[in-house]
């Protein structure tokens, strides 16, 4: 079964079709200042849409942390103790010596020995580098230390010289090398008192891991003995937090983002839980456990207009814009449909008139988006359409100036793979057909969970 030809010209003609399109684009810029609405439009507008401005549920939690950062205890570290860990451990405040290194290869003796007496005679690496036609990205190594050096002849060379110093040639375990260093930095250790602080941090923190798991099966011990968490922090010494109300997306009742720890699941498992109900604790970080109960559940309510009036009076000022916007652009079709040309409605309008040459059917357009682009498809040429950019408050006023429909030839590559495609397609098909209907005249009928079962698709049970 292969497509037929009209088929194929019929569909080849509706994808490889384009379209030369006029356009303006209509934004809040071409309206005049919309005034802040009065009381009375406030209150109508609040009243039609009340449900929008809906408090919703929000919630009251109390939360106990234990992790390592809560338990560390820094006054328990003395002096001494991170003195001694400095002394200890003063490799990781220290770093080495670095310097920039320049290389330059070669692959013969000879033509290394030649390079270095023109260095000897007084030529800089420089002039060196012009002679052999190489850039800077191609001798620079970059900041070394003589550790970094996978040859340990060529680090040594290197750490050897003064800086601004060229070598001799460096016989590496690759190949013949010349050296020049253009900058040392000195060996350096961080002073103590500027990484006290940090040491003696480190070091709470890593008496506070040893803690955790611990407590952890502590607190597992009180909480299964019926103990509240009020209880379980006063009786370790731990910090109970009581953050304010917060809703589903863990804003508070002004609409701001909470600073809850960071548990994942934190906010969707307190939506899931309810008062007196015990929760398992949360995994916090990778050392760390959290626990919450709820406290309180704020209902949904209807809020007062004195509550969300800035709300309420930026949502009427953008309802507003959009009425004022559509009622605009259809005023522009309408003079577009009666003949005024698109440009002079540009000029009427102070803005400037568009033009979008060979759009596909399937293209995304940066002004026009997909609505406006299907609609410049739904008729002959001449066609106008107002429509609302989906990407922004903007409208669209657009006229299709001209459709290109490419000519058709059944033996050009894209034609015949298309061709291909639709005859495969047009075979399954009557295939599956033929099946079906042999299934259902002999009254077959296919355990379909039963072949899952056998070929592994799901579980046996």
């Amino acid at each position: 079964m292969a497509a037929p030809v009209a088929y194929l010209e019929a569909l080849y003609a509706y994808q490889a079709e384009t379209r030369d399109i006029s356009y303006i684009v209509v934004d809040d810029n071409l309206l005049d200042p919309i005034d802040d609405p009065s009381t009375a439009q406030l209150e109508e507008f609040f009243n039609s849409e009340k449900q929008a401005f809906r408090a919703p549920e929000y919630r009251k939690v109390a939360l106990l942390e234990l992790s390592p950062t809560k338990l560390a205890r820094l006054q328990d570290v003395s002096d001494e103790t991170v003195s001694a860990e400095y002394e200890r451990d003063k490799d990781r405040y220290s770093r080495a010596e670095r310097r920039n290194v320049r290389q330059i290869s070669f692959t013969s003796s000879q033509d290394a020995q030649a390079a270095a007496q023109k260095i000897e005679s007084g030529a800089s690496f420089d002039d060196l580098m012009g002679d052999l036609s190489l850039t800077a990205n191609d001798v620079n190594l970059g900041l070394m230390t003589q550790t970094d050096f996978l040859d340990p002849a060529i680090g040594e060379a290197a750490f050897s010289l003064s800086e601004g110093e060229t070598s001799g040639v460096v016989d590496g375990r690759f190949s013949l090398v010349i050296l020049n260093v253009t900058d040392i930095e000195p060996e350096s250790v961080s002073p103590y008192l500027e990484v006290a602080d940090e040491i003696r941090q480190t070091l709470a923190t890593e008496q506070a891991q040893r803690e955790v798991l611990d407590l952890l099966d502590e607190i597992e011990d009180a909480r299964a003995g019926g103990a509240t968490l009020s209880e379980v922090a006063e009786r370790f010494s731990l910090d109970l937090q009581m953050p304010i109300a917060f809703d589903s997306r863990g804003r508070d009742q002004s609409d701001n983002l909470l600073s809850l720890p960071e548990a994942p699941s934190l906010v969707s498992d307190v939506f899931a839980s309810d008062v007196g109900v015990e929760n398992d604790p949360l995994q916090l970080g990778d050392r760390g456990f959290l626990w919450f109960e709820i406290t309180d559940v704020l209902p949904p309510r209807d809020r007062d207009l004195s509550e969300v009036s800035d709300q309420v009076a930026s949502a009427w000022i953008e309802a507003e814009t959009g009425k004022r916007l559509e009622a605009f652009s259809q005023s522009l079709l309408e003079k577009l449909n009666a003949g005024t040309p698109l440009s002079v409605l540009a000029d009427q309008a102070g803005t400037e008139a568009k033009f979008a040459a060979s759009v596909t059917r399937n293209e995304t357009h940066a002004d026009l988006g997909r609505q406006a682009v299907s609609a410049a498809f739904e008729g002959p040429a001449g066609t106008t359409a107002d429509i609302a950019n989906p990407t922004g408050s903007a409208r669209i006023v657009l006229k299709v100036d001209t459709i290109n429909t490419p000519a058709f030839f059944a033996e050009a590559q894209d034609a015949v793979q298309l061709r291909q495609q639709l005859s495969q397609q047009l075979q399954d098909s009557l295939l599956n057909q033929f099946v079906t209907e042999i299934e259902q005249t002999s009254g077959v009928e296919v355990n379909e969970r039963a072949i899952a079962q056998i070929i592994g698709l799901t579980a046996n049970h």
